[in-house]
């Protein structure tokens, strides 16, 4: 079994962040339990050892909070908090040594990098504000950083949806190096929201909510990137308004999925082993409404889809090609993110 922490809205029912038990061989989730009391734990990470995990709290005045994971209970433990510096933080990213903390402030338009004692602790946010706007006069009417993400070389990046912007830094121990910053624009109104990059091809694919499109990217070792392909998210012939939401890559570098919310469907993706094009496998509609967010489980056979409004996190079993089965479903409240707590086996 595999311990999960779930993120959830708490205006619609949830208290916080709950814990629950994954099972790879029956594909279920199973003993919800409510893990920390806290307000809009949108996203929740568990830094790479597995000791801390950190929950970025989305209201008005910004907080992330750190948590030790006890090793047998894992009963959290709150270390502590600090302000983001910005209104409703909506993802975080750890550096790979998990000493450097970042996150996003949505409404706040900027992104908090954050120092990681080796206690877990958290010193306070270096803010790097935005400005500007997009063609959205709706939703792109200030800078909305969304998605922030390191590569494998450490550079930083930020996937800015009010700007249709892609921002490279270099993070040391001193924090973000702003002088570093090299922007790639993305397609005009795409508004980009997460990105993955590729495990073993330099290749970015970044979502865009907005415009329900992958866009992909060459990555340059200087940080220039080239776009390559951009496909919709979308069956063909889809009506009415739908924002794409999560983009998750799978371990093998084999496939890649994108959820839509409005078609209320997951759209799964092959990539070419050479080249990092994307082909279509399937686009299918999900058990649930409002597919906030969807995590490959640590074995890489299933898909776990976070459905917000419709109050459960649904399993989809991978076959060998990339396509998705419905398995199973949790009922958890507003559900909109999952970490799991990879175990290292002696």
């Amino acid at each position: 079994m595999t311990p999960a922490f779930i993120g959830t809205y708490t205006d619609k029912g949830g208290e916080g962040m709950y814990r629950a038990e994954w099972d790879s061989v029956s594909g279920k989730l199973s003993g919800l339990a409510l893990a920390a009391k806290l307000a809009h734990p949108s996203w929740v990470l568990v830094e790479p050892t597995g000791q801390f995990l950190y929950a970025a709290s989305e209201v008005d005045e910004g907080v992330v909070y750190s948590y030790s994971i006890a090793a047998e209970t894992l009963e959290l433990t709150l270390i502590g908090r600090q302000l983001t510096g910005g209104a409703h933080p909506c993802h975080l990213a750890v550096s790979a040594d998990g000493r450097v903390l970042v996150v996003a402030n949505y409404v706040g338009g900027s992104v908090a990098v954050l120092a990681v004692g080796a206690d877990g602790t958290l010193g306070a946010a270096q803010v790097v504000q935005y400005d500007g706007s997009g063609p959205d006069a709706v939703r792109q009417a200030a800078p909305h950083p969304h998605g922030v993400a390191f590569d494998t070389s450490g550079r930083l990046w930020v996937a800015d949806l009010g700007l249709d912007r892609l921002t490279m830094y270099q993070v040391g121990a001193g924090g973000i190096n702003v002088a570093s910053a090299r922007a790639t624009q993305a397609k005009a109104g795409s508004g980009p929201r997460y990105m993955v990059f590729h495990p073993t091809l330099s290749r970015l694919y970044v979502v865009g909510e907005l415009d329900s499109t992958i866009m992909a990217y060459d990555l340059g070792g200087d940080g220039i990137l080239k776009p390559t392909e951009t496909l919709s998210t979308r069956a063909a012939g889809a009506q009415g308004e739908n924002r794409a939401g999560a983009i998750s890559m799978h371990s093998s570098g084999k496939f890649l999925y994108v959820t839509n919310r409005g078609d209320e469907s997951v759209a799964s993706y092959r990539i070419d082993a050479q080249s990092g094009a994307l082909e279509l496998i399937d686009i299918l509609p999900v058990l649930g409404t409002e597919p906030r967010s969807a995590v490959i489980d640590p074995s890489g056979q299933y898909l776990l889809v976070t459905n917000q409004k419709s109050d459960a996190v649904v399993t989809y079993r991978i076959d060998e090609g990339g396509g998705l089965e419905a398995e199973s479903n949790l009922a958890v409240p507003s559900p909109t993110c999952i970490a799991f707590i990879i175990k290292n086996e002696e």
